[in-house]
């Protein structure tokens, strides 16, 4: 009778409650799996690798394995070097997840990530193209979505307005996509200052 209504607890939190902490903090460690295989793969991108549009008889050589060598590719052609953004966002949301910091709106990252691939490949396909050695790739260093608003909007705009614009646009995308409040966006611009001063 009793133990009946007897809630199952364990240091006087429930179980359903840790468990669902537990859950959360497994799908963080993933998420942080993810971003560090991604970036496993796009450091080690061989555009001869076989691919969904490269038929061929090699073995991939990319560290992260055919899937590895695959994934990579589809971003970085879809979306240039706006690819590391998703590996640096799975990092993000990962850490998140693994440190208990709930965001007050969850979805918004969601909703952000793909706006912000948008802005990022717009923003870099106004870079100057670096030899083929660097960037193998016939895009811009925005990928074809890059390319693609480049060449829808860029008449509208004018090349300046589109530039200011993409760049201007991503930053704050990107921050909603990462999941960071402003306190944690200004440190972490900080700190990446810092370390370009000390590298450069």
């Amino acid at each position: 009778m009793a133990a009946s209504t007897i809630r199952m607890t364990f240091d006087d939190v429930p179980v359903a409650v840790r468990l669902a902490a537990m859950l959360r903090r497994v799908g963080g460690v993933l998420l942080i799996l993810a971003a560090v295989g991604l970036a496993v793969a796009l450091i080690g991108y061989d555009i001869a690798d076989p691919s969904l549009n490269t038929a061929t008889g090699r073995a991939a050589t990319n560290p992260a394995g055919p899937v590895g060598a695959a994934v990579a590719d589809i971003l970085l052609q879809l979306f240039g070097r706006g690819a590391w953004l998703v590996a640096l966002v799975l990092l993000c949301w990962g850490l998140r997840l693994v440190l208990r910091r709930p965001l007050q709106w969850p979805w918004l990252p969601v909703f952000a990530l793909p706006l912000a691939l948008l802005a990022v490949s717009a923003a870099l396909a106004t870079l100057p193209v670096p030899p083929p050695a660097v960037w193998p790739l016939s895009t811009s260093l925005g990928g074809l979505v890059g390319d693609l608003l480049m060449h829808k909007l860029e008449p509208l705009l004018g090349t300046a307005g589109f530039a200011w614009a993409g760049f201007l646009l991503s930053i704050p995308l990107a921050i909603a996509a990462m999941g960071l409040r402003w306190g944690e966006s200004t440190w972490a611009a900080g700190k990446v200052g810092r370390f370009s001063r000390w590298a450069g």
